[in-house]
């Protein structure tokens, strides 16, 4: 059986979800997405940024977009080369841009160095496993392995120096992992996190847990969920969108109330404080209590936790009743 093939997009789809690697590397079609079309629509427009930017500084810079033959690349008449495709065996990964360095001090490595773009303003683990990666791929493509890599990240397009060579070695351990999923006739087991909201297979695996009859489903939390549906952070809109809310919701309370399965579900309580000075704030908490409502008529049971003690409002089973006591 040949090696799978592990693109950079499958490792950065493993980082998220191991279910959403296995359907990406086996092919299965992508469903849109409106938050994760936006998401790379701000990094591909902070990709250019940057390479302007390194244009700026370095005349020579080259734009690899179509793929260099790997004695070109070796050759290292390029200072800068952008949009790197490099391939070793199973591994394949399009690097944002490749910097020559003549030596680094005390560590003596003379080569190219992975660069990454990233426009969050706080980096991750996640970004900087995405550059081990690529420098992972890189070492395996020209035989010598980076020890650092760069990412130029956020509106000031600061530049930050990471060391690769304990991230290779939590890379060399995931590569692993994927290829042994990979090859595996049986899924991974599902399991829904914060990234399900954005993801392109999040219908499937919805519809993967609602046939579930021994799945446990954590939803954390229907605050935060209520804020990005009624201020999508992927468009622009006049005031508070009503529609995607309550559409949200209804299909939310639908699924809720058909599904098999045990829930639990975590909410805040925002209306025991004063009534908030503005208009938005007082639209967010009635939708907040409204929904709190809808679920709780729902659930099974429902706790009021405070200072970490769980006060029962609503029990699974009424309480036996209380027989009467003679009193002296």
């Amino acid at each position: 059986m040949s090696s799978p093939i592990i693109t950079a997009e499958i490792f950065d789809a493993f980082l998220k979800c191991e279910s959403k690697a296995y359907f990406k590397s086996s092919g299965q079609i992508r469903e849109p997405d409106e938050l994760a079309n936006w998401r790379l629509e701000v990094r591909q427009e902070f990709r250019r940024s940057c390479q302007l930017r390194y244009r700026s500084i370095f005349q020579d810079a080259f734009d690899a977009s179509q793929p260099l033959p790997l004695d070109e690349v070796k050759s290292g008449k390029h200072h800068i080369l952008f949009d790197c495709g490099i391939e070793a065996g199973q591994f394949q990964s399009r690097i944002d841009a490749v910097e020559k360095v003549t030596r680094l001090s005390r560590m003596k490595y003379r080569g190219y160095i992975p660069i990454r773009f990233v426009p969050n303003e706080k980096l991750s683990r996640h970004d900087k496993l995405l550059l081990a990666f690529d420098a992972y791929t890189l070492s395996l493509a020209l035989g010598t392995t980076p020890t650092i890599g760069k990412i130029m990240h956020g509106m000031d397009q600061r530049t930050v120096t990471i060391r690769l060579a304990p991230l290779i070695s939590v890379v060399r351990l995931m590569v692993e992992k994927i290829c042994t999923q990979t090859t595996s006739p049986e899924p991974p087991q599902l399991v829904l996190n914060k990234h399900c909201i954005e993801c392109e297979f999040k219908a499937r695996c919805r519809a993967l847990a609602e046939e579930s009859t021994t799945a446990l489903i954590l939803v954390d939390c229907l605050t935060l969920w209520i804020s990005n549906c009624l201020w999508p952070p992927a468009q622009v809109v006049d005031g508070n969108d009503y529609a995607t809310w309550h559409r949200e919701r209804d299909d939310f309370l639908d699924a809720l109330a058909a599904c098999t399965g045990d829930v639990i579900i975590v909410s805040n309580e925002v209306g025991t404080g004063i009534v908030p000075n503005n208009a938005a704030s007082r639209v967010f908490r009635d939708e907040q209590g409204w929904l709190n409502q809808a679920v709780a008529a729902i659930c099974d049971e429902v706790f009021l936790v405070t200072a970490g003690l769980p006060m029962c409002l609503k029990p699974s089973q009424p309480p036996p009743a209380r027989t009467a006591t003679q009193l002296p």
